[in-house]
């Protein structure tokens, strides 16, 4: 009869799910940060697929170093879906399993687009390899990828939006200044999200730029007050 002791679960308690949640959200936001408003702008922001490439290979090492933090951002978003989801079952299982869900394929369209990003590196160093490159085939496939990472972007932006909206919804019957804020944020990603897919020539994120600094609220809150609050459940239960 073997003695050895059962496999750690992973279940969390409220207590632990507030704490493991805030700090990926922290260490979130400090990637995410790093790479919109730091690297990945300098190289790609210019909306100029051939100045994009000219810049991905005149500074491959740091479209290399975005590459791997949009990475860890993704991680980081996955220790977030799973924590908030143990810390918000107790109010209503099935809509924190349906937040859950809308995280995680968030997280599979970003890594798709991931690819094409992966896609423009492995074409910068064939061109920088081959000096008899045909500079305008490498250009139109470069938009290619460019334009195919754009538009997988933005629908993870709108599948990133109805998790963050389902999340406030569920906020609301804990601490409903808190949920009424993560709606807001959500409202921002789903009207830049689908602006961009059904409006031509909008390629802002001006709303999610102006609200989506309200996510930073719920990090700060899970480590003052959320990992000691006690969750009430919805009324009446779904």
């Amino acid at each position: 009869m073997s003695n050895r002791a059962p496999p750690p679960s992973l279940e969390l308690t409220q207590s632990k799910a507030a704490i493991v949640a805030a700090m990926a959200l922290l260490a979130n936001i400090i990637v995410a940060s790093a790479v919109f408003f730091g690297v990945l702008p300098g190289i790609m922001g210019t909306g100029d697929a051939a100045l994009a490439f000219g810049n991905v290979m005149a500074s491959e090492q740091a479209f290399r170093m975005a590459i791997c933090l949009l990475l860890l951002n993704f991680i980081a978003d996955i220790f977030v879906f799973w924590a908030l989801y143990y810390f918000l079952k107790l109010t209503s299982k099935s809509i924190s399993f349906l937040a859950l869900l809308f995280g995680l394929m968030h997280v599979v369209v970003g890594l798709l687009s991931i690819k094409n990003l992966t896609d423009l590196l492995h074409m910068a160093n064939r061109a920088v390899a081959d000096l008899s490159f045909n500079a305008s085939l490498f250009h139109a496939q470069a938009a290619t990828a460019i334009d195919a990472f754009h538009w997988a972007w933005q629908a993870g932006f709108i599948l990133f939006g109805i998790h963050l909206l389902l999340r406030g919804y569920l906020f609301l019957y804990i601490k409903k200044w808190l949920g009424i804020a993560l709606i807001f944020a959500a409202a921002g990603y789903l009207f830049d999200g689908f602006s961009q897919i059904l409006i031509s020539g909008y390629n802002t994120t001006v709303v999610t730029n102006y609200v989506g600094w309200l996510e930073i609220l719920l990090p700060i809150w899970l480590l003052v007050q959320g990992r000691k609050a006690g969750i009430p459940p919805l009324k009446p239960a779904v």
